[in-house]
């Protein structure tokens, strides 16, 4: 299969560029040491001011017919980059969701479900950004881990049916006298 030749370089400037914005290795020991020194659960480290990140995307999370024909990444899709892996395409509604869901995010035309999130460029913002649309799409809340621990969408499509199944058995517990009887 020919990949266009370009897609690559352009990956690689967009990694160049994300580079530049990074910190220097005495800013990231010092950010990491109050990080772990806060006492907060969960915590973001940016050079950038996050908020003006995220607010370009905000109106792809509408998921509106007009709002995704409008965006950026729907105008400018890009070719599959050459990767380990060969293309699978999906099969589930779930894992047809995600591949919708990815494609918007990396303005990529083709997505399979064994392509690993991280190999394509993402990254934490990025990751946060999939997790958001996958609690509006499914609308059940999956933790920002399951990414890290699941980078495929095969793997997270299998994750959130399984999360699926679970809530819908805690929905159906019944009281039988002094126990709970779940559906299994």
């Amino acid at each position: 299969m020919a990949v266009d030749a370009a897609v690559p370089q352009a990956f690689k400037k967009a990694q160049e560029e994300r580079l530049k914005k990074g910190i220097r290795s005495e800013e990231g020991v010092e950010a990491f040491c109050r990080a772990i020194s806060c006492g907060m659960a969960q915590l973001i480290v940016s050079t950038e001011d996050l908020f003006a990140f995220l607010e370009p995307n905000k109106a792809m999370d509408s998921g509106t017919k007009e709002s995704q024909q409008s965006s950026p990444a729907a105008a400018s899709l890009h070719s599959r980059p050459e990767l380990k892996n060969a293309f699978v395409a999906p099969e589930s509604e779930t894992e047809q969701a995600l591949v919708k869901i990815w494609q918007e995010l990396f303005g990529l035309e083709q997505v399979g479900v064994h392509d690993d999130f991280f190999e394509l460029g993402g990254h934490s913002l990025l990751a946060m950004q999939v997790v958001s649309r996958i609690r509006s799409v499914f609308e059940l809340t999956l933790p920002l881990n399951d990414l890290f621990e699941k980078p495929t969408i095969a793997s997270l499509a299998e994750r959130i049916e399984i999360i699926k199944w679970a809530s819908r058995g805690i929905a159906s517990n019944t009281n039988v006298g002094d126990r709970t009887e779940i559906e299994l």
